[in-house]
């Protein structure tokens, strides 16, 4: 079932806006979704995890990995999620099989997000009870953007692995007006709000190779601060989050 913003896949539509949010920066960046290039064909079905032969061993962790795709260009193989388009968003959707192995994620790639208070992070490698999800789970990758993932298998089974994959590509207009911006912090504009999860930077590649800036807008509730935040940002400067 769709939503004002989502279609009936949970793809964002045509001409609605986008907001990710960083609590690591305490800031967002905000898209209007142009058109979707792959409208119509939003399905891949992968086949088996980029791990050995396929396979998770039992009782044992996976190797760190990316979503590895042959029938790319050989210098995009081996990250499909990778891309260099500013004016593209990809937004995935990651179904992995079998639904008891344990799924982790490094955003961005070598950083681990997932902790408890800030106090115990999650280790993938050890198999942790938290940290993990199971079956779909939902992301936004930014151009320049590697994210790394890595699987347990609690069971004493070796287990074939499956993944599907939907997909939206976006062609987007990224928002830099300060009137805009403020309506989406305050959601008086109607958005499709992602939260990126985890409170530790990671590498500013994504942003300063694609929007020359080196962080996200920060949260404001007045637009004479968001003007100021504007100015300083695209300037290529920083601000205290």
């Amino acid at each position: 079932m769709g939503t004002p913003v989502l279609d009936e896949k949970g793809l964002v539509k045509e001409n609605e806006y986008i907001v990710l949010s960083f609590p690591m920066w305490k800031g967002i960046l905000g898209y209007r979704v142009v058109s979707r290039v792959n409208k119509g064909f939003e399905d891949i079905n992968y086949g088996p995890l980029n791990i050995t032969d396929g396979i998770a061993d039992g009782n044992k962790a996976t190797g760190t990995f990316k979503f590895k795709w042959d029938v790319l260009p050989l210098e995009r193989r081996e990250d499909m999620f990778w891309y260099d388009n500013p004016a593209k968003l990809l937004h995935v959707f990651i179904d992995a099989h079998p639904l008891i192995l344990r799924n982790y994620c490094y955003i961005t790639e070598g950083v681990q997000q997932a902790r408890y208070l800030g106090l115990v992070t999650t280790r993938p490698e050890e198999g942790y009870d938290f940290g993990y999800w199971r079956g779909e789970k939902e992301f936004f990758f930014l151009p320049f953007m590697h994210v790394a993932f890595q699987c347990y298998n609690k069971t004493n089974m070796n287990l074939y692995t499956y993944c599907k994959l939907k997909y939206g590509e976006y062609i987007v207009d990224f928002i830099t007006e300060p009137s805009m911006l403020l309506n989406l912090m305050t959601r008086k504009q109607l958005a499709y709000w992602y939260t990126f999860p985890g409170e530790v930077a990671f590498p500013t590649d994504p942003f300063r190779r694609s929007y020359k800036i080196m962080q996200p807008f920060p949260l404001r509730t007045t637009l004479e601060e968001v003007r100021t935040d504007v100015g300083i940002i695209l300037a290529g400067g920083t601000i205290p989050t």
